[in-house]
């Protein structure tokens, strides 16, 4: 009963669910039918109660209509408890007072009619609790096309006027306090969700109209300053005229002719120069421009001429070992044995001095030098190369 109360609450809040609302509920209805003793926790359910204060008519007339279907049901009313019984009729009687809609109170008033014809004993004592139900009835709900079962309802509440008891008027002023207070949260929730939106309504009205302002002020202090530009040019354009024509006034008449035609040379000589700096200075940027990239390619083929040119110099001044030939490697062999065991231990020496550590080769650099390569370069005066010594 839970999870469909549950999923009921949750349908409730789309409109386009009305149909899956529809046979939630009517799964309660069955499931009620079967089981009358959960009457008492739907009424009681919290679920529920999100249900009861939905504002859709819709939802309320299938809540209604709900309990009508499950009261239809024969002896169901008979194992109602008193407080189930009067949960229901404050749920009928609080539609009747808060809705407006014809069709909810005609249910409801389907719903107090048919408990009162089933258990009159217990629901008529608990009617006569809701003091001034007639009077609601009389007022609000004639005329709507169920005035038959409106007077059959205020007949049974006015055929025992009794003196209800203190437990009744204390509940009954209890429902009024927890109406009016449910009334009046009501009424203040609407007033602020309404105070909230005109608020708001407001603030983007007066947000967007000064934007307007700002925009429309923007365009007409442009619109002067182009309208001031304007007449300036056209008072200084009228103030050179009239010093022109005063200074043509004190001209003698036989110079006016010749200075009208120093003022027409004068503006062809500065439209020429206009004209040829203009014409100038777009050749002198295409000339630049074509100078630069001749400029450019002859440097880099300079660069690449000079690379090769030191580039086979080198391999001139030292051939590598894949292009020696015989001859000119027994060119630097010497006939002498002793020049050649001399030879062969400096390069020895020079072998085990590459292959000292580190931590050796920090010293003086006379330290590891080659003892026998410079008693023979002191020996023979110079480097013998090719059976010649090399001064």
């Amino acid at each position: 009963m839970d999870g469909l109360l549950s999923l009921a609450a949750q349908l409730m809040r789309r409109e386009q669910c009305v149909s899956l609302f529809r046979k939630v509920m009517d799964s309660v209805c069955l499931l009620l039918r079967s089981h009358p003793q959960l009457t008492t926790q739907v009424l009681s359910s919290e679920r529920y109660e999100q249900i009861q204060m939905c504002e859709d008519d819709n939802v309320t007339l299938l809540c209604v209509q709900m309990w009508i279907h499950t009261c239809t049901g024969k002896d169901f009313l008979s194992e109602f408890s008193d407080d189930s019984a009067l949960l229901l009729l404050n749920e009928a009687v609080g539609q009747l007072a808060v809705s407006s809609a014809s069709s909810v109170g005609g249910a409801s008033v389907r719903l107090i009619l048919l408990m009162a014809n089933q258990q009159e004993a217990r629901v008529k004592p608990l009617l006569l609790s809701f003091r001034g139900l007639d009077s609601l009835l009389d007022k609000d709900w004639r005329g709507r096309g169920f005035d038959q079962e409106v007077d059959q309802l205020i007949a049974i509440i006015q055929s025992d006027a009794r003196i209800l008891p203190q437990a009744c008027s204390e509940r009954v002023r209890a429902a009024c306090l927890i109406q009016a207070a449910w009334r009046s949260f009501q009424t203040r929730r609407r007033l602020r969700s309404l105070n909230r939106a005109v608020c708001k309504v407001q603030r983007r009205y007066r947000s967007r109209r000064r934007q307007q302002q700002e925009h429309e002020e923007e365009q007409r202090g442009e619109e002067e300053l182009r309208f001031q530009v304007c007449v300036r040019r056209q008072q200084a354009r009228r103030k050179f005229h009239q010093k022109q024509r005063q200074l043509l006034q004190l001209l003698p008449p036989d110079q006016v002719q010749w200075y009208l035609q120093e003022c027409e040379r004068g503006a062809a000589v500065v439209i020429q120069s206009y004209w040829r700096g203009f014409r100038e200075r777009r050749r002198y940027n295409t000339h630049t421009l074509r100078h630069t990239h001749t400029q450019q390619h002859a440097a880099r083929t300079l660069q690449r001429a000079v690379r090769l040119f030191l580039q086979s110099g080198e391999q001139r001044r030292s051939p590598p070992l894949s292009v020696v030939t015989a001859t000119e490697a027994d060119s630097f062999l010497s006939p002498s044995g002793a020049i050649a065991a001399r030879a062969r231990d400096s390069h020895n020496a020079l072998l085990q001095a590459g292959r000292l550590p580190w931590w050796r080769t920090g010293g003086d650099e006379d330290t590891f030098s080659p003892a026998p390569l410079q008693e023979l370069e002191a020996e023979l005066g110079g480097l013998f190369v090719g059976g010649q010594i090399q001064i």
